[in-house]
């Protein structure tokens, strides 16, 4: 749909990868709270992660860490994860919904009533469609006038 529709309009295309895009979705705080506003309740949890021996001394290594845990006490220490990490089965969920909250809040998206991935943004004046974007876990497919697009990079 994405691309009929921008041929068509003779839109430009561009596709907007986010880097570690699991690393900047909602916190597992936030989370509840998305769904609590939307009148779901998400079961209480804690995840705890055993990470390989190796991070302890590459933590260590970093000027002002403050971590100084030896060799032979990595095994009594643990990460207690804020956010859903890649492998974790809510980390897309978590990613898609701050994604979709940025469209909508910031760059003030139309969602589709159909497709909750699908975004449409209309010029204020005209109500004419100025862009459109089809996103896909951390792959965005944009199409957009020129100077949409400059403005959304901006």
């Amino acid at each position: 749909l994405l691309i009929s529709v921008g041929t068509i309009m003779q839109f430009d295309f561009e596709s907007w990868d986010v880097g570690a895009a699991f690393l900047k979705g909602f916190s597992f705080a936030q989370m509840d709270k998305f769904y609590k506003e939307k009148g779901i309740q998400l079961p209480k949890r804690r995840v705890v992660l055993k990470p390989p021996d190796n991070v302890w001394k590459l933590l260590r290594n970093i000027p002002g860490s403050g971590i100084n845990i030896t060799e032979n006490r990595i095994h009594e220490f643990y990460l207690d994860l804020l956010k859903a990490m890649y492998g974790l089965n809510d980390a897309p969920l978590c990613w898609q919904l701050f994604l979709a909250d940025f469209y909508i809040k910031t760059l003030n998206a139309i969602q589709s009533s159909y497709d909750e991935c699908f975004f449409i943004w209309h010029h204020e004046t005209t109500s004419n469609v100025e862009a459109m974007a089809s996103a896909h876990v951390d792959d965005n497919g944009i199409m957009a006038t020129p100077k949409w697009l400059q403005m959304a990079l901006e």
